[in-house]
């Protein structure tokens, strides 16, 4: 398992679309900080992912479907 967690550390902007090629991610937790913009459908590169927590931002638009 491999897991990222950049959760609660006040980080403003989009979400980086480069966390997509992040392929050996079972988990991205990025919950709880001022992340603004789109979700980027790259994330749905994540083919192991089995984790992904974006709550508490400010982020907009639908959830892409490529995460689906």
């Amino acid at each position: 398992m491999t897991r990222l967690s950049l959760a609660y550390n006040d980080l403003t902007g989009p979400i980086p679309p480069e966390l997509g090629s992040l392929s050996s991610l079972t988990g991205l937790f990025l919950d709880g900080n001022n992340l603004t913009g789109p979700v980027p459908p790259e994330l749905g590169d994540l083919g192991n992912l089995t984790w992904l927590k974006l709550a508490w931002n400010d982020l907009t638009g639908p959830i892409p479907p490529e995460l689906f």
